[in-house]
């Protein structure tokens, strides 16, 4: 079976399980992640809507966040 791409990175200093997609329009964090590794986050006005590849599939976006990242030692 094919594994998807990923790697431990560290979001604010916190270590994380981080899963890569070459395909993707945009990143995302789960809110656990924003809480545990004290990411500031802000609300967007108007909110994103997110459409994955299936049919019927539609959410919105409401928060938005910058963190930092590093990837590897």
């Amino acid at each position: 079976a094919e594994r998807g791409l990923q790697c431990y990175v560290k979001l604010n200093g916190v270590d994380c399980l981080a899963l890569f997609d070459s395909g993707s329009t945009m990143s995302g964090v789960s809110q656990s992640v924003v809480d545990v590794a004290k990411i500031p986050n802000f609300t967007l006005d108007p909110p994103l809507t997110l459409q994955l590849g299936c049919v019927g599939s539609r959410s919105k976006i409401n928060f938005g966040a910058t963190a930092s990242m590093t990837v590897g030692a």
